[in-house]
């Protein structure tokens, strides 16, 4: 008996589809195409994206990740805790269009207040992302940072 692979579906997204999450991440519609190394950008980053443009994303259908799956929360997690503990924002990547595998993926959160966090806040976020590539804690100077590698 001959056993089967699992085939893993890679999906391209659509011109519409990729403007859509272009203009959720970014604020603005991306140029895939000419690059100086690439006849087609492959990976651009992008930083301050909050939790809300995250769940139109994936009301969309966007393919949202993570970038270390093993380490990190899950998304609805993360989420979670920012329905909890406002003035977070994510950070990360979005995978070009002309890529067989699109997808926007999460490296890390940043507090992004302008008051200091609570005690329950941090201690909250420091068990969440305790198992963070970079993790830094700095209530006193409005800093919390969790990274992925």
């Amino acid at each position: 008996m001959e056993v089967k692979r699992p085939i893993r579906l890679r999906r391209r997204l659509s011109v519409d589809a990729t403007i859509h999450r272009d203009l959720v991440v970014f604020k603005k519609q991306i140029d895939w195409r000419n690059t100086e190394f690439h006849p087609y950008k492959r990976i651009e980053y992008f930083k301050d994206v909050d939790k809300k443009e995250i769940q139109g994303l994936l009301a969309y259908g966007h393919n949202v990740t993570l970038q270390d799956p093993q380490f990190m929360p899950l998304i609805a997690d993360m989420l979670n805790f920012c329905n909890t503990y406002s003035h977070y924002k994510f950070h990360g990547y979005v995978i070009g269009p002309y890529c067989s595998d699109t997808q926007v993926c999460i490296e890390g959160i940043e507090f992004h207040g302008d008051h200091p966090p609570t005690e329950q806040e941090v201690e909250h976020f420091r068990k969440l992302f305790a198992e963070a590539s970079e993790l830094t804690i700095a209530a006193e100077d409005n800093t919390l940072r969790a990274w992925y590698d």
